[in-house]
């Protein structure tokens, strides 16, 4: 029974979440995945699991309770935290506990608890928004189930105790979410299907978030805060030098930094040299993801023939130059198929080692590495925004910015070499001068 006291004030202050967890012991903890990743191995994935839905829940403001077998309360206060009740899960089969968990709940004497909503450790697409939305909708429905695709359920909410929902299922196999509707005598309010993880074919392939950075201290922690709120991804910052305190700020949040040689092309190699995921998301150090972005890219790049995938662009600025920017920017990613970097592009492993890297250049690394990323599969947008700074427009002026991409595009199609074209970028150089080089450029071109 939760210690009511310790309710805080707000819209869920009636409702209690219940998860469902083991103490991460090898040989114990998700046993049917032993044999891809080893005792340890499935141990440790069972942890990270359980370490990602109690972060989810927690931002929803509802009361946890933890339910759990193997380990001690002890063991789990220090695992999980002190803000949180721990009960062990006691006898009887998963619908007992899940009965018991629900009726010690929403029965006790002066209990102030009204909706009590339970949820495993092995779903980690049920997020903080999938959370509100279930209790949200266990206001007006006195039964709340999200099926998942292996035809049990990743979660069952209820108002008032209906212990037959409970009993006679065939717990663990494919039956149990049809043989719950069969028995059940009351209304049931469905959410969305979901996976969870049980076998092999459940796991989702990790993501390694590359972020290279020069100096970045003012921008790289809501970088990486963004890029870090999701599931089983690793952030490698590969710095080039900084003299801020870029490196310590990243290593702070938990990130892994890495040395390496100036120049964004460069430093990118670099990152995925050092890293371990199976897709590999290129991300400036001034651009933020959206959330749930691990999702939108494991089904991006879920589809064989991708290539190479990136987000639309938005700019942390308003204003209407700002928005025909953006407007452009991803009109010419659709129909030019030609997004650039600060769109934080997405791409598989397999397909970054097939083309030979990140290219390595100082300047326009990203439209070298989707020309070639296009010469093996194709190219596909995500409908949700990154939102990058305004910092280099703000400088420089829209239009002359603009200007400037496109006279730095048009020298490198005349032939312009990585070194100059990174001395007229990084250079004090007016929009006459560069126009005159690259009308030498041109003419010089013309006459060969």
């Amino acid at each position: 029974m939760v210690d009511l006291s310790t309710l805080k004030n707000h819209r869920f202050s009636d409702a209690l979440l219940v998860v469902l967890t083991r103490f991460p012991v090898a040989g114990k903890a998700k046993t049917r995945l032993i044999p891809a990743l080893g005792a340890e191995g499935a141990a440790n994935h069972q942890k990270m699991m359980t370490e990602f839905i109690i972060d989810q829940a927690r931002k929803t403001g509802v009361h946890i309770e933890v339910r759990f077998t193997d380990g001690s309360t002890e063991q789990m206060r220090n695992w999980l935290g002190d803000d949180i009740y721990y009960k062990e899960q006691g006898t009887g089969d998963l619908g007992e506990r899940m009965s018991r968990a629900i009726s010690e709940n929403l029965n006790h004497s002066n209990n102030a608890i009204k909706r009590v909503g339970i949820i495993g450790s092995d779903c980690p697409d049920f997020r903080t928004s999938d959370m509100i939305h279930f209790f949200t909708e266990l206001e007006n429905n006195p039964v709340v189930i999200g099926p998942a695709f292996d035809g049990g359920y990743y979660t069952i909410g209820m108002r008032k105790h209906h212990p037959e929902l409970f009993s006679g299922i065939d717990w663990g196999t494919g039956k149990v979410f049809e043989q719950t509707l069969k028995v059940a005598k009351t209304p049931i309010k469905f959410l969305q299907k979901l996976s969870d993880v049980d076998e092999l074919h459940d796991l989702v392939p990790k993501i390694s978030v590359i972020i290279p950075s020069l100096n970045e201290e003012k921008t790289i922690q809501k970088t990486i805060e963004s890029a870090k709120q999701v599931y089983f991804t690793e952030i490698i910052v590969s710095d080039g030098g900084s003299t801020d305190q870029t490196k310590e700020i990243a290593e702070s949040l938990g990130a892994k930094v890495v040395l390496s040689k100036q120049g964004r092309g460069q430093q990118q190699q670099t990152g995925f040299e050092a890293s371990s995921g199976e897709l590999i998301v290129l991300l400036h150090a001034d651009t933020i993801l959206p959330k749930n972005w691990d999702k939108l890219v494991r089904a991006a790049l879920d589809n064989e023939k991708t290539a190479i995938t990136a987000f639309k662009l938005a700019i942390s600025e308003s204003g209407f130059s700002y928005k025909m920017v953006s407007y452009f920017a991803n009109l010419r990613s659709v129909w030019a198929k030609m997004p650039y970097g600060d769109q934080s592009f997405a791409i598989r492993k397999s397909t970054l080692l097939k083309i030979g890297g990140v290219p390595n250049r100082v300047l326009m690394e990203d439209v070298y590495l989707v020309r070639e990323a296009l010469k093996i599969g194709e190219l596909s947008l995500i409908s949700a925004s990154v939102k990058t700074s305004a910092r280099r427009w703000k400088k420089y002026g829209v239009l002359k910015t603009t200007a400037f991409n496109q006279l730095i595009l048009w020298a490198d199609s005349l032939g312009a070499s990585d070194i100059d074209l990174k001395n007229v970028y990084y250079g004090d150089i007016t929009l006459v001068k560069l126009l005159n080089f690259c009308l030498r450029l041109f003419l010089g071109k013309n006459e060969k």
